[in-house]
């Protein structure tokens, strides 16, 4: 155990003027164990730190003696490093780095977050290891849901764990999960809507109409996924989110939003593919390169957009949101048998080779 965590704790009992055995009945372990890691000789279970830490009103980073300035810095780096893997579709990478931060900070919410994160992207792309890695998941979730005082690592949790259970099968615990997120109307980016003032809340409303955007977009998009829409009318619902889109970026300013743009016209693609629609699906894949190209190629810059110009556009932020690079993306779906029929032409052989430049 570390010596400087011994101390400390045996320091905390005696001012609070309590026995090893007093503190033992209270956390309902043996005074022997209190003892052995007073002398640096055992470590309290992990899922005992915060009720310690409570109980002599202290955090657990005061009761650990650690410097809390060192662990943010820290975890600042295994972010930024986290962002670069993940925007290069690095998964595995990911997942060792969030590995290494958990083992050197065991109690720290953030790392317990992006590590479950992780875990649920890899088999979101690939689920040849989905029962081992859905239990720690789950594991990691639930941690979150029960300790963390952290609204959006709270709210991400019941969200992984949503979407993991019905990806098993589980609907009764993937709405279970949903439940524990307020309605939208209750949420708190809707409720400080309503009580910024000034800049503040012009900001935080466009910040807002980009997320409900996407919200849209998505809900249409499983609308399409859950029922038996014909090709056409699934061409009809995907040119309905690229002019949501159109209509918010009104300056072709899309930034983050041109990877989503990218998504419908892959969408729209497929469609006109199902209908032997050679030059309608050229076109698709036309602009499915030319909006993958521009999120890879993105940079930091001001909206100009009415709708959204007071925000700004930062490539870090885009790919915290992101698993590959939209151009690797792009070029792994023209495999798909679905484009044989186009695949001898020009200009498919030349978007190939566009997307080849870009994808990492």
């Amino acid at each position: 155990m570390n010596i400087e965590m011994a101390s400390r704790l045996r320091e905390l009992r005696r001012k609070k003027g309590v026995t090893q055995e007093e503190l033992a009945n209270r956390l309902c372990i043996t005074a022997q164990s209190v003892g052995k890691w007073e002398r640096g000789e055992g470590y309290p279970d992990i899922t005992l730190l915060p009720s310690i830490a409570l109980y002599f009103g202290v955090t657990t980073d005061e009761l650990l003696g650690v410097d809390r300035a060192k662990i943010d810095e820290a975890l600042a780096k295994y972010n930024d490093e986290s962002n670069r893997l993940r925007h290069l579709g690095e998964v595995e990478k990911v997942i060792e780095l969030w590995e290494e931060a958990y083992r050197r900070f065991p109690c720290e919410d953030e790392v317990k977050y992006h590590l479950m994160y992780a875990l649920y992207m890899r088999i979101c792309i690939n689920s040849d290891r989905l029962e081992e890695y859905s239990k720690r998941i789950i594991e990691l979730g639930e941690y979150l849901l029960e300790n963390s005082t952290n609204i959006d690592w709270h709210n991400g949790a019941a969200q992984v764990l949503c979407f993991l259970s019905n990806q098993l099968g589980d609907s009764a615990s993937a709405q279970k999960y949903a439940n524990l997120t307020g309605k939208y109307y209750t949420t708190r980016d809707e409720l400080l809507a309503h009580v910024l003032s000034g800049e503040d809340a012009v900001r935080h409303c466009q910040t807002n109409i980009c997320t409900l955007t996407d919200m849209l977009v998505g809900n249409a998009q499983k609308m399409v996924y859950s029922a038996k829409y014909t090709p056409r009318d699934r061409i009809r619902v995907y040119e309905y989110c690229v002019s949501l889109y159109n209509l918010l970026f009104s300056d072709g300013d899309f930034g983050f939003y041109a990877t989503r743009l990218a998504d419908c016209y892959r969408e729209l693609a497929r469609a006109y593919a199902a209908l032997d629609d050679e030059d309608g699906c050229v076109s698709a894949l036309s602009d499915m390169t030319k909006y993958a190209v521009m999120y890879d190629t993105q940079s930091d810059f001001h909206h100009t957009s009415l709708m959204v110009d007071r925000l700004e556009n930062k490539v870090e932020s885009s790919v915290k949101n992101t698993s590959a690079n939209s151009c690797k993306t792009a070029l792994t779906d023209l495999s798909d048998s679905c484009y044989n029929f186009i695949r001898g032409r020009d200009e498919f052989i030349k978007l190939k080779s566009e997307l080849e430049q870009y994808a990492n």
